[in-house]
């Protein structure tokens, strides 16, 4: 209907100027309504500001300018993280650190493409797991793959046992170990719910804790000692964007992995002059068997593959990440509508 109005109008004698009168009435009652909300505007900031008008003016055009400039060095900083650091290989030559690296939870998912990323890199490899069977597989594959020797150690971090972490200690004696991949984690329940029924019940608290705590701290304890004689070690721990941003309905293991977040960080601090680079490394959904249901098909969704060559890439250059890009633009947007949130 539209366009045959137009097409009669064109064909009308005085059309033209009947459309270059109305463009002109817009025009102009655009204009003068721009005009009347600015005017309104300089109105009520005189009249309740006054003479601090213009100091108020200037307080606005620096936070304006503080605000751009914080997006700006965050969006750099992003692209030199996630983007360049592997091609340019802006993180520290891990090559360098060792002759072993111990992974733990190293069967399958993140900790099994960590495996076979460090066995790239020169590292023979220890893989630590409850799982005997597929320890071996993993074991083989890195044999096969890289031409590297690869060890087992079976044990179950749940149990808490101190005798346990001695059976590994014992293991690992004599190893140049340069690399600490503290991997193994216990996951919430799917679909997530409130704390009474996620753990389930409360063996799975204990676990919970055991594994995704506990096992840090002793594994921690039990190698960088070697590390600070030596002057050199890398702490890989892998956290998660749930311990970066309380999460309700996983408490407990948002909980969990607070706790591996803030201890990497403080550690990272404390022992840099030794020459040890601790990284925390928080993903977000990653394809393994510990991804929420609801996730599968999210946007944030990466495979182990895909998530573990950048994070290993920022080793030195980020002591904290998502690890993947997808993961970061996942969290800003997160905490950003957590931000607004708090302003209502």
């Amino acid at each position: 209907m539209v366009m045959q109005w137009l097409n009669i109008m064109e064909g009308t004698p005085g059309a033209s100027n009947v459309s270059d009168d109305a463009s002109s009435t817009v025009v102009g009652f655009t204009g003068t309504l721009a005009e009347r909300i600015t005017a309104s505007i300089d109105k009520i900031t005189t009249e309740y500001l006054g003479a601090a008008k213009p100091h108020f003016v200037a307080v606005g055009v620096t936070m304006a300018a503080l605000a751009g400039s914080y997006a700006l060095w965050e969006i750099g900083k992003g692209v030199v993280s996630y983007w360049l650091a592997g091609p340019l290989r802006l993180g520290a030559n891990i090559k360098k650190y060792g002759l072993w690296a111990v992974v733990t939870g190293a069967n399958t998912g993140i900790g099994r493409v960590y495996c076979l990323e460090l066995a790239a890199k020169g590292y023979n490899i220890v893989l630590v797991s409850r799982n005997q069977e597929k320890l071996e597989v993993t074991a083989r594959e890195v044999q096969d793959v890289h031409h590297v020797e690869a060890r087992v150690i079976q044990v179950d971090f749940a149990t808490g046992r101190l005798q346990d972490y001695l059976h590994v200690q014992a293991q690992l004696q004599g190893l140049d170990i340069g690399v600490l991949v503290n991997n193994a984690g216990i996951g919430p329940e799917d679909p997530a719910t409130p704390f009474l029924d996620n753990p389930p019940d409360a063996q799975s608290c204990l676990d919970q804790i055991n594994v995704n705590c506990a096992s840090y701290t002793m594994m921690t304890r039990m190698i960088l000692p070697q590390m600070v004689v030596n002057r050199r070690g890398i702490i890989i721990n892998i956290s998660s964007i749930a311990g970066d941003d309380y999460t309700p309905n996983m408490a407990m293991y948002s909980a969990t992995k607070a706790f591996s977040n803030f201890f990497s960080q403080a550690l990272a601090q404390e022992y840099k002059s030794k020459g040890i680079i601790v990284q925390s490394v928080m993903p977000g959904p990653v394809m393994t068997k510990m991804v929420q249901e609801k996730d599968k098909k999210g946007l944030a969704i990466v495979t182990p593959e895909d998530f573990v060559p950048p994070a290993l890439a920022q080793v030195g250059l980020r002591n904290a990440t998502y690890g993947h890009w997808k993961h970061a633009l996942y969290m800003k947007r997160r905490k950003m509508g957590n931000w607004f949130m708090s302003l209502l």
